[in-house]
């Protein structure tokens, strides 16, 4: 049956979850004020002056985003609601898995925009 999916969808899903980040490190390093570090833990991560918006656990991009942009991502089920190590959720992350790859890039600029503009 014909799959209706674009070549570089059905490319972002074949990839591997670290080189899809990976990617958006290397095009989004030369922001101003863009760090690459750790997330939460040992997880890689990026900050934008010291604030983490973005990093890769497992296989699913966690990202910081505005409070409506998070809802909408998880009532449309590309992404789902983000608990690190079993605590409560963090209201603002969510969790998009590999098979969304192609969000990604979109969404961690979304999540960059919100941690430059949020408090």
């Amino acid at each position: 049956m014909f799959n209706p999916q674009s070549t570089t969808q059905r490319a972002a899903e074949s990839e591997p979850p670290t080189e899809g980040f990976a990617q958006i490190v290397t095009r989004l390093a030369s922001e101003p004020g863009i760090q690459q570090g750790t997330g939460f833990s040992a997880d890689p991560g990026l900050r934008a002056d010291g604030k983490l918006f973005a990093m890769l656990r497992d296989s699913e991009l966690v990202l910081r985003l505005a409070a409506t942009h998070a809802d909408q991502l998880v009532r449309s089920r590309r992404a789902a609601r983000f608990y690190p190590l079993g605590h409560a959720r963090l209201a603002q992350w969510v969790a998009v898995p590999a098979s969304q790859a192609e969000i990604w890039l979109q969404t961690t600029e979304d999540a960059l925009a919100y941690a430059r503009g949020a408090g």
